[in-house]
């Protein structure tokens, strides 16, 4: 039998991570899975179920900055609970809505309760290991979570065909309440409540913003998030549909192999991180990989290779894009050690304000080719061309990462903020 102690921590961590899933199934299942279901129930353009994605990205990168400080201020606990509420709400309007506006505004609840809870958990993983055992811990932490967004491709999309997309996500409004519920009583029980983090500077964000060590990492965090996410959440489905006329159930699948394929690759880079105490190579490797990627399928369309190709570009695009932890803990290690969450909000915060940009600028260029679109009574289809547009902007900015990951300082597993550690 465990130690009360060791128990207390496993439900802890199980619990916060239950949470975590269901975020990270609203982050992916709506609209990226639902694309068409959406613009045909609402009759609305691709930049309008793009806005679904994008106002969820927008606050939730927005109150990065100001839920690390919370998470800091007030305690991690709190905070938690708090967005959890948030998230269930918003979550079970959203399929009751049945009017754009309502649509909406459901969608920004859950992305203001979505926004509270990684930093929180990033908080909470910080108190609970070392800075060893803090990039596995991490790593542990997004395969739970990341188990929810796998469950947004394939599954959820079985489930909208079986019971459609209104009932199925009222079911996960409804599950992710409960898990909100228990973490709550949880917390409770063992005391977390009491926790509370130590009086705010701002000098604390003066120190996080002036740190030109960490600026190599948030820009290529950032921009591998973006192209990563770009795919698998918002454009990736509807694209193998548009352009080579799959079955929604086969192009989820797709989706749900490049998210199987980052949760399978998390634990080895937490596993290898912590074996050889270093963290630029593998940062370095995963831009690389992100750069031949979007290469290759931007190949891939304009010389019409079969579909199998961007399989393999999506496979490796979640290969790369399993070094997020490292982006993580180098921009803690990088900055102040009693700002841990402060610091990792600021770049989290950046990364979800560069997906919504990525992902405004993608619906405007389908857009752009919506006169030569075909109708339909469930979809409106875009040439090949609107998606090489989209294609050719994230290959520019895969290069601009891949060249400016060899400029990411070397923390060596430590906290090296104020000394003169490369």
């Amino acid at each position: 039998m465990l130690p009360q102690n060791k128990r207390n921590t496993i439900l802890i961590f199980l619990s916060i991570n239950a949470v975590y899933f269901f975020s990270y199934f609203q982050r992916i299942a709506v609209p990226g899975t639902i694309f068409n279901e959406l613009q045909t129930s609402f009759l609305l353009s691709a930049s309008a179920v793009a806005t679904l994605g994008t106002l969820y990205l927008y606050i939730y990168g927005g109150m990065q900055f100001f839920a690390g400080i919370l998470a800091d201020r007030i305690g991690a606990g709190r905070v938690l609970i708090a967005g959890g509420t948030l998230l269930s709400a918003g979550s079970i309007l959203f399929p009751l809505s049945h009017s754009l506006t309502a649509l909406y505004l459901s969608r920004a609840l859950v992305g203001f309760g979505a926004s509270l809870i990684f930093i929180s958990i990033i908080k909470e993983l910080d108190n609970l290991f070392d800075n060893r055992d803090f990039p596995f811990f991490l790593a542990a932490s997004l395969v739970l979570g990341y188990s929810g967004g796998l469950f947004g491709t394939l599954p959820f999309e079985r489930a909208v065909h079986f019971f459609g997309w209104r009932n199925s996500l009222f079911a996960a409004g409804i599950l992710c309440s409960l898990s909100v519920i228990f973490m709550s009583l949880l917390f409770q029980k063992t005391g977390q409540l009491a926790k509370k983090g130590k009086n705010f500077s701002f000098r604390v964000i003066q120190n996080i913003v002036r740190n030109r060590r960490s600026f190599p990492v948030i820009f290529c965090g950032s921009i591998n998030f973006s192209i990563y996410f770009l795919i698998q959440a918002a454009f990736g489905k509807k694209f193998l549909q548009d352009c080579y006329q799959l079955d929604s159930k086969t192009a989820a699948g797709f989706t749900f192999v490049m998210m199987l394929t980052l949760i399978c690759c998390l634990l080895s880079v937490g596993y290898i991180s912590r074996a050889i105490g270093r963290r630029k190579p593998i940062m370095v490797c995963a831009t690389s990989i992100t750069l031949f990627s979007i290469l290759l399928m931007t190949l891939a369309l304009i010389h019409h290779f079969t579909v199998g190709w961007f399989l393999l570009g999506y496979i490796l695009l979640a290969v790369s894009s399993s070094a997020s932890p490292l982006y993580t803990t180098s921009m803690k290690e990088l900055s102040p050690a009693e700002s841990a969450a402060t610091a990792v909000g600021f770049l989290n915060g950046i990364c979800y304000l560069s997906v919504s940009l990525f992902i405004n600028l993608a619906g405007f260029g389908l857009d752009r080719f919506r006169a030569s679109a075909i109708h339909t009574s469930q979809s409106v289809i875009y040439p090949p061309q609107a998606y090489l547009t989209v294609f050719t902007g994230c290959l520019f900015f895969a290069a601009a990462s891949c060249f400016t990951s060899f400029f990411i300082g070397e923390s060596y597993g430590k906290y090296i903020y104020g000394t003169d550690a490369v």
